[in-house]
């Protein structure tokens, strides 16, 4: 074999993997803004869960203040929730999150009484969860973690509900649950 057949069959073996290295190269920005909207990337053997944000919220449920009729351990989730996340964990997360805004709700009637209006919510006025939520933040009735809390578990409902891909383990499902069921009672707790 001369030098020149050399070359050319080393160009041969060798440009489809420059071919992909360069383009990985070119639009590695692009690609590391998709990877967090990831929800799962399977590839023969090798699976990648993208469950950090769920530990996460775990992390910040950590820093919650425990209240004095809480037991040691985790807050389980309801037997409806868990029935629920295993046959479709999407719909158990969109679930738990439902009960949490149903307090937010209650809260919002509760601040917009017939005697006292707060931040605009009026007793006219359907109460929407995301601006009672504004107003607890807003006017420091709720602890700072809980609101980080809050907004955590309310960004993991919206992919859940709008990512088309959005692929879910029963397992994580299972500490969404829990995770809402904490910030449920936790709310529950205000006194507001």
């Amino acid at each position: 074999m001369d030098i020149l057949t050399f070359v050319v069959e080393l160009a041969k073996a060798l440009g489809w993997p420059i071919a992909v290295v360069t383009m990985l190269l070119v639009l590695r920005r692009p690609l590391r803004g998709l990877i967090p909207l990831l929800t799962k990337l399977k590839y023969k053997d090798l699976e990648l869960e993208f469950g950090e944000r769920i530990e996460e919220a775990k992390q910040e449920a950590a820093a919650l203040p425990k209240s004095p009729d809480q037991k040691e351990g985790a807050i389980a989730t309801t037997e409806s929730i868990a029935r629920l996340a295993e046959l479709s964990p999407r719909a158990a997360v969109l679930e738990s999150w439902r009960t949490v805004e149903e307090e937010l709700t209650d809260i919002g009637h509760r601040l917009s009484g017939p005697g006292e209006i707060v931040s605009g919510l009026g007793p006219m006025r359907r109460i929407r969860p995301n601006e009672v939520l504004r107003s607890l933040e807003r006017e420091k009735r709720a602890d700072p973690n809980m609101i980080s809390l809050l907004r955590h578990l309310q960004h993991l409902r919206n992919e859940a509900a709008h990512a088309p891909q959005f692929a879910l383990s029963e397992e994580a499902a299972l500490d969404y649950g829990a995770l809402a069921e904490r910030v449920r009672q936790e709310l529950g707790r205000l006194g507001v």
